[in-house]
């Protein structure tokens, strides 16, 4: 049974973030360190890159 609101069945707009998809952005954007600190953790096994 779909979940509805207000009757309507929801559709999925969007799929779930892949493994790893936005560990870049969080890491250098929004936590404000290097690239190369990113890459390092990568290296490390700390984070995961997003799959190709």
């Amino acid at each position: 049974m779909p979940w509805t609101i207000d009757g309507e069945a929801m559709k999925v707009r969007h799929t779930a973030p892949r493994l790893g998809e936005h560990n870049r952005n969080i890491v250098v954007d929004l936590l404000k360190r290097s690239e190369d600190t990113y890459h390092e953790l990568v290296v490390q096994g700390v984070l995961a890159q997003a799959p190709a």
